[in-house]
């Protein structure tokens, strides 16, 4: 999401294209995850995959009632943090 690089919180909540943008996309990867294997799941326990479904589920059956705190803090820690995790 280079969209969201250096993206402030104040710019998420100013914005609706950013969120619907950004919340569209986190629901695409949270859907590709359906695709991945358990046994390559398997080969990465410290992914909370679970974790990430749930956030999925949330998105989708919540949408106006999302709170973007938690959308900001996962474009800006979570999926950097696993996506570190998957490149190693």
């Amino acid at each position: 999401m280079n969209y969201s690089k250096d993206l402030s919180m104040n710019d998420l909540y100013d914005n609706p294209i950013y969120i619907d943008g950004i919340i569209f996309r986190m629901i695409q990867m949270s859907e590709h995850m359906n695709n991945i294997s358990e046994n390559l799941k398997n080969n990465y326990p410290y992914i909370s995959w679970t974790s990430i479904k749930g956030f999925r589920n949330k998105l989708v059956h919540n949408y106006g009632g999302v709170d973007l705190k938690f959308v900001y803090l996962a474009i800006t820690e979570d999926i950097p943090k696993l996506y570190k995790d998957l490149k190693r």
